[in-house]
């Protein structure tokens, strides 16, 4: 097993090999007890953060009161049947203008479109800036003042 193996498979099944799938176990058990935990630090601090992370989990499970999470799940359901569908608009153009057929709604953005490209042709242009692109010579004029 190469150390990027290993390393997936430690995000993937944690630091306790024995939870690790049989036929990575004994992989898993000769890269441990060889000298390429002990050569490489970082390799074993991420050992060590892995098997930090998994005491964590391990913890105690919090209690879920049965009672509260029936009555959570009666008030949700309560209120989607209290809503009456299409109370809230789907989008803001709905919204404005109601619902749409799609034929009308792609006329809607087409014209949108030529609109912004006619606003665009007829505004007047400042001026062009000429840029010098990488592979362009370009004379520098320098009088060996530093200033």
């Amino acid at each position: 097993m190469t150390e990027q193996e290993f390393l997936r498979h430690l995000a993937d099944y944690g630091a306790d090999p024995a939870r690790w799938p049989a036929e990575l176990r004994a992989a898993a058990h000769q890269l441990l007890a060889g000298r390429t935990i002990a050569d490489r630090p970082a390799l074993r601090d991420l050992l060590a953060a892995e098997a930090a992370f998994d005491r964590r989990l391990a913890g105690v499970v919090p209690v879920v009161d049965e009672a509260r999470v029936r009555h959570l799940v009666a008030s949700v359901t309560r209120a989607a049947r209290d809503t009456p569908r299409g109370a809230a608009p789907d989008s803001l153009l709905v919204f404005l203008l109601g619902p749409l057929p799609r034929p009308a709604a792609a006329a809607l953005g087409l014209g949108l479109l030529l609109l912004g490209w006619v606003i665009g042709a007829t505004v007047p242009h400042v001026g062009t800036t000429e840029v010098a692109l990488p592979g362009d010579d370009v004379t520098i004029l320098f009088d060996g003042d530093g200033r």
